[in-house]
């Protein structure tokens, strides 16, 4: 069971992903006191479709803290649980639901939200791949408090970190849970003891990252060599920036920018090596790296054109 100090402030926690499971697991060894863990519903994935638990919810489970998993918030019953437990902070981080204002009135001392930007820039589900497809030098994480409008409530705390060249979706948001979780560990000690007060967003620079959807994932060839990049580490590991090969689908998740321009028609590629396959795009050539043929694993790019026996072709839009 958890340890319990009596001078910690309470948390029921709401999250889904492994960017959540690492700022509970944070929590919880800080010694919060978490009545509580909220977690989307198991969902069948893979090509099993054998039924998943989140990152979160197992996380929970392993570590003995009630865990609910309900479809809606909005039940009598889900609201007379959280009313009940009666937390000091509900913490919300990519938990993937909107909190009802009960719920946010529930919190003794606060509700907040871990979002994975520098607001007011991104509100919305997907911050962080947004901010590498548009190109971003630097993102954050900010503490904000939990309003009806989702992401406009007043931030108490913001912490910023560059965006490395080797970063994609996976590795920025790891990155960001962790730089997340010490900004919240740092907000909720300085609000417990009213030192912290938030400010307003400056809601006329407002920018939104919506849900990611399947159609982002087409190349376009002549789009230049820097913004492919972008969309490519953007889109891992879903949907995954897609192209076509002699009508077959290629999801390509990792590529890298090079200096050289061959000259050819954009989507050719142009030479393969080792390293993976050089194709012309609109400005200067992209090498690609790491890919997979529609139905097959995740493969270097030189191993699957040994495979197809490719010795050069035109990769097109779907």
């Amino acid at each position: 069971m958890q340890p319990h100090q009596n001078n910690q402030p309470s948390v029921i926690f709401m999250g889904t992903p492994e960017f959540a499971r690492i700022i509970l697991e944070k929590l919880f060894h800080q010694n919060f006191p978490i009545k509580a863990v909220f977690a989307q519903p198991d969902k069948p994935a893979g090509r099993g479709k054998k039924i998943k638990s989140s990152p979160v919810a197992l996380f929970a489970r392993e570590n003995n803290i009630p865990l609910f998993q309900p479809d809606k918030l909005r039940t009598p019953d889900v609201l007379e649980t959280i009313k009940q437990t009666a937390p000091d902070f509900i913490i919300a981080a990519a938990y993937g639901k909107i909190l009802p204002q009960t719920v946010l009135n529930s919190a003794t001392i606060e509700a907040l939200n871990v979002h994975g930007s520098i607001l007011p820039h991104y509100r919305g589900a997907a911050p962080i791949n947004y901010a590498l497809m548009d190109g971003r030098p630097e993102t954050g994480c900010s503490i904000m408090r939990m309003v009806k409008e989702m992401d406009a409530g007043p931030v108490y705390l913001i912490k910023k970190t560059p965006i490395e060249i080797s970063d994609n979706a996976v590795s920025l948001s790891l990155k960001l849970a962790h730089i997340g979780a010490d900004a919240l560990i740092e907000a909720m000690r300085l609000i417990s003891q009213d030192k912290l007060k938030p400010k307003e967003q400056d809601h006329t620079n407002a920018t939104f990252a919506p849900k990611l959807a399947r159609d982002l994932s087409c190349i376009n060839w002549q789009d230049s060599s820097q913004k492919i990049f972008n969309l490519v580490r953007a889109l891992v590991p879903w949907p995954v920036a897609a192209t076509q090969l002699d009508g077959r689908q290629i999801k390509i998740y990792a590529t890298e920018v090079l200096n050289t321009r061959a000259g050819a028609q954009a989507g050719h590629i142009v030479h393969i090596a080792k390293n993976g396959w050089t194709v012309a795009t609109g400005t200067s050539d992209i090498l690609v790296k790491e890919v997979q043929l529609e139905g097959k694993t995740k493969m270097k790019a030189f191993d699957l054109a040994n495979g197809l026996r490719l010795e050069s072709g035109t990769l097109s839009s779907y």
